[in-house]
């Protein structure tokens, strides 16, 4: 009975936040919430709540209050409900197509961009690619996207092909049976090309939302362009010694 009555208290405080007429959440109960999902078991029921209720409600206030639960627990680095949220990352963004084109549409899809990038900010850049492809999706399909973020979407995706194609480049040389100084040389010239342009990126004026997204996207670009150096380097170094014996 106890077991029950605990399961039955821990949906009722989330459903509390759903609930509750104020503008802005509850820090009592956001804090009540944080302590539950630190136990696994309770954090499934809480997301099946959560997950069920913002796919189903149509009470656009408690989807805005579960969404801002869900934004307040990922910024407090609650790893438990990012790696929920990672893995309901399409299911985020199906709440605010749905919403779309109903009344206080425009809230809800707004919230869900700005839960979107706030955990592909706490992403991995090995992670990140699968997540910015569905937040480029979206801000696409919501009209989100005006002139500054779609020049920020472009240049992301003109880097990470650059930087893929680069790293192919890196591979085929050093496959070979010799490695040629001309060819090092080419893949020198081409490394400064593309540290060249991920500082050109770093360096664009954005605000709001956008600049979010960019400054996550310059982090986890540089962090790809470095795995694919650092390895250049160690292989580089292994053909000098060779070289030297």
């Amino acid at each position: 009975m106890l077991f029950l009555k605990k399961k039955y208290e821990i949906v009722d405080i989330v459903r509390k936040v759903a609930h509750d007429e104020g503008d802005n959440l509850d820090p009592k109960l956001v804090s009540k919430v944080a302590k539950c999902t630190s136990e696994p078991r309770a954090l499934s029921r809480v997301m099946t709540y959560v997950w069920n209720k913002l796919l189903r409600s149509n009470k656009w206030c408690h989807i805005k209050k579960l969404l801002l639960l869900l934004e307040s627990l990922v910024k407090e680095e609650n790893k438990e409900i990012l790696e929920d949220c990672k893995s309901h990352f399409g299911a985020i963004a199906a709440v605010g197509k749905k919403w779309r084109k109903k009344k206080h549409g425009k809230d809800i899809v707004d919230l869900v961009a700005q839960l979107m990038v706030c955990i592909l900010e706490r992403t991995s850049a090995t992670e990140s690619n699968i997540l910015f492809k569905h937040i480029l999706e979206y801000f696409l399909s919501q009209h989100l996207s005006d002139a500054v973020i779609e020049n920020i979407l472009r240049y992301v995706n003109i880097l990470i092909k650059e930087i893929n194609e680069f790293d192919l480049f890196v591979k085929t040389n050093f496959d070979k049976e010799e490695v040629l100084d001309e060819d090092i040389k080419v893949i020198e010239t081409k490394s400064k090309i593309i540290e060249k342009k991920i500082r050109e990126f770093g360096n664009i004026e954005v605000n709001n939302i956008a600049s979010r997204i960019q400054k996550f996207q310059h982090s986890a670009i540089e962090e790809s362009f470095q795995k694919v150096m650092s390895n250049y380097r160690i292989q580089l170094a292994s053909i000098n010694c060779l070289k030297k014996t």
